[in-house]
């Protein structure tokens, strides 16, 4: 099996995993940051409460949380 990328990198499944982790992280903040946006407080929280759990040791995501006063 043959795959195509369009960006160079190498094939390093733990510098994919990260580069994809990170671009999760940026998922949830913008999500979490709409829903803010659009006064669905309750929706935001949680959303942000499974991000957490997901990536809790994001430092973006604890920011989201600190702004909230969670």
């Amino acid at each position: 099996m043959v795959l195509a990328r369009s960006l160079p990198g190498g094939d390093n499944a733990a510098e994919l995993s990260a580069a994809i982790d990170q671009w999760m992280i940026s998922q949830y903040v913008d999500l979490i940051q709409d829903l803010r946006d659009a006064d669905r407080d309750v929706l935001a929280q949680e959303l942000l409460e499974e991000a957490t759990a997901d990536y809790p040791e994001s430092e973006r995501l604890a920011d989201l949380k600190s702004a909230a006063g969670s």
